[in-house]
């Protein structure tokens, strides 16, 4: 699948199904997480977002405090590197959810404040 990430994929296979929101993508013939809509995103989709969001701050924080404008509007300008770290989200929220077992809310909030406590972490 395009777009998705290696890890993602083995935990479905794991589990032996993939979930519906990406079946419903599939089926659509969507691109990836930029082109789907928020009905077969919903919840998780948000909340992965704003924890990309979070993380893609941490590790471009120093270019966007670098007051070299033309070097960090052409990295912000080109969303491409944001698609791993949304990928990446969405895995880790699911993983969060299963190993706790929390709500959604939770895991957003349990990740968010890890990657706040140990920035440095967050890279990689």
């Amino acid at each position: 699948m395009p777009g998705i990430d290696q890890s993602t994929i083995s935990s479905w296979r794991s589990r032996g199904r993939v979930p519906q929101c990406f079946v419903k993508m599939l089926e659509a013939g969507d691109k990836g997480p930029g082109s789907a809509t928020p009905q077969v995103w919903g919840e998780l989709q948000d909340r992965a977002a704003s924890v990309a969001l979070v993380r893609f701050t941490l590790l471009r924080q120093e270019l966007a405090r670098s007051h070299d404008v033309d070097r960090a509007l052409a990295v912000f300008l080109d969303m491409r590197p944001f698609r791993p770290v949304l990928h990446r989200a969405v895995h880790e929220l699911r993983l969060k959810m299963e190993a706790l077992p929390v709500d959604l809310a939770a895991a957003q909030a349990l990740i968010m404040q890890e990657d706040l406590r140990a920035p440095d972490a967050t890279a990689r």
